[in-house]
């Protein structure tokens, strides 16, 4: 009576090159998995650090947002004192315009009296 063994062997009958092939291949494998993961590694630390560097950037460009409108903001109301200003002078020439017309007037009557 024959038994049968189900369980895996190797046999003699399979090339020594065959075996060496597979080993090395699961070597090869080994070290593009761990030069993988150190790549992964190496990229996770990067991101990290590049988000940081632009939150930095952001907080950064808010801050000179912000500075730009409280410039823009005294800008604008210089701009209105100086039409406000502007509005005053044009009233006191036209005030004196008028006090010189009735100058004129008053100076001319009385040259014809």
């Amino acid at each position: 009576m024959i038994t049968r063994d189900d369980g895996w062997h190797l046999d003699k009958k399979v090339p020594l090159g065959l075996i060496g092939a597979v080993l090395l291949q699961s070597f090869i494998f080994g070290v593009w998995a761990a030069t993988l993961q150190s790549s992964g590694e190496a990229n996770t630390k990067g991101l990290a650090d590049l988000s940081g560097t632009v939150a930095q950037d952001k907080v950064f460009h808010t801050d000179q947002r912000i500075r730009i409108w409280d410039r823009v903001d005294k800008v604008e109301d210089k701009i209105q004192s100086n039409e406000t200003n502007i509005a005053k002078a044009v009233a006191g020439i036209e005030h004196l315009t008028k006090q010189v017309d009735l100058l004129v007037v008053h100076m001319i009557d009385n040259a014809n009296k």
